[in-house]
């Protein structure tokens, strides 16, 4: 068999190879997971504690504009990603991705002051937001080329080993603030991603072969018509959801340590619940998604609104797990759904740049939905009422999802 891992020799990822499958994945998006995983462990291992960490120095508009600049950061990140990954491919890009996550990391371990803050914050965002399109892409790439139908199965499972490491990272993390201050984890997950662009680029196999980057280079690099009017219905009609929770989600270690009255410790463990839990329901509940992607798409949103508005209104450390465990099957199948929508009927030469394009509409409400969030949250004095404003928005902006999907035609369940 000749050698395709730099994509030389027509279609990189062959029939054959992608049709040996392991639990939903054929050996090379394996390998992607095994470099999500690590990647994941980067952000991880301090991203849980992070809003505690900011409420300790800085005023409540200061975190909102420290999360406005990292979503405005995600906003130029997310659709160079998806250009550069269609010209050049995905391998390269990944690498490239993790070196601005590295140095912003770098800089929040050894100048952890206001106003560098917001931006070693923002390039942090930067590489996540690049990796967050490219692993997407590269199950996108095997999806088109073989002409899958699993495609929520394709597009969640390779999330799972990375939602195991979300579930340690947190516990490794806690055990460490035992002993250190929060710019340790930092400095350790800056050396940590170092790391992660040497194995990137001895496991790493291209999924983009030739032919398809230079399909790419000979049109238009910035697309609009080009991703058809499916993509532009479904990303519009998902839109509002996107904003109401945003503006719950920056603040929800706050909500979980203050008002809910847990320790650090505590929340560290049950957000690891949330996540051992994703990597265990990913496979049946993917594959449920593949049943009726549209249905599946409306049903996980809903629950997602409905575990937000109660976290707005329990209490109790066991409440807490209950819901953790509980919200982890709707992620599940929302990841697997919402992809499947975003790639379906766009060419193979555009997929990266609907990803990325994609990333940048939803990444846009972050900055506004943040601080309207930290105004909620000012004006009542109490995360609970901000979160069952989202609960209850989010759970009527999914009628517009709904109606968009079935919109789109037989395809749409």
């Amino acid at each position: 068999m000749p050698d395709m891992s730099d994509g030389t020799v027509g279609l990189t990822v062959e029939r054959t190879e992608a049709g040996r499958l392991i639990f939903g994945l054929s050996r090379r998006l394996w390998r992607l997971a095994l470099v999500m995983a690590m990647a994941q462990f980067s952000l991880s291992l301090w991203n849980w504690q992070f809003g505690i960490h900011l409420e300790t120095i800085l005023a409540p508009w200061q975190m909102g504009l420290t999360f406005t600049a990292g979503t405005a950061m995600g906003l130029l990140g997310a659709p160079a990603s998806g250009i550069v990954s269609d010209l050049f491919g995905r391998k390269r890009t990944m690498m490239l991705s993790l070196v601005p996550m590295a140095l912003g990391l770098y800089l929040l371990a050894t100048a952890p002051v206001w106003p560098l803050i917001p931006f070693s914050y923002a390039l942090a965002s930067l590489g996540w937001s690049f990796v967050m399109v490219l692993v997407r892409a590269f199950p996108a790439d095997e999806i088109a080329a073989v002409g899958a139908t699993d495609t929520a199965r394709r597009f969640t499972m390779v999330f799972v080993p990375a939602f195991a490491v979300d579930g340690a990272a947190p516990l490794i993390g806690a055990a460490l603030l035992e002993v250190y201050d929060p710019t340790m984890l930092y400095a350790i997950a800056a050396v940590w991603a170092c790391l992660t662009i040497a194995v990137a680029w001895a496991v790493l196999r291209e999924t983009l072969s030739d032919e398809v980057k230079e399909r790419a280079r000979m049109g238009p690099v910035v697309t609009v018509r080009g991703l058809g009017r499916n993509f532009w219905l479904f990303s519009f009609s998902i839109l509002p959801f996107y904003f109401v929770f945003n503006m719950a989600l920056p603040y929800f270690g706050n909500l979980c340590v203050g008002e809910w009255g847990v320790s650090t410790a505590v929340y560290a463990v049950t957000w690891s619940a949330f996540s051992f839990t994703f990597s265990i329901v990913s496979y049946s509940a993917s594959g449920l998604a593949d049943r009726a992607h549209g249905t599946a798409l409306a049903t996980a949103l809903s629950l997602n609104a409905i575990v937000v508005f109660l976290f707005g209104i329990g209490s109790g450390v066991v409440m807490m797990f209950v819901l953790e465990i509980i919200w982890a099957v709707p992620i599940a199948v929302w990841v697997g759904t919402e992809n499947t929508f975003v790639v379906r009927n766009v060419d193979e030469d555009k997929q990266g740049r609907a990803l990325g394009t994609y990333d940048v509409l939803m990444r846009s409400t972050g900055l506004i939905a943040a601080n309207v969030g930290a105004w909620i949250w000012t004006f009542t004095g109490s995360l609970r009422a901000l979160y069952i404003v989202a609960g209850v928005a989010g759970l009527i902006s999914v009628v517009l999802v709904r109606w968009a999907v079935s919109r789109l035609g037989s395809q749409g369940e």
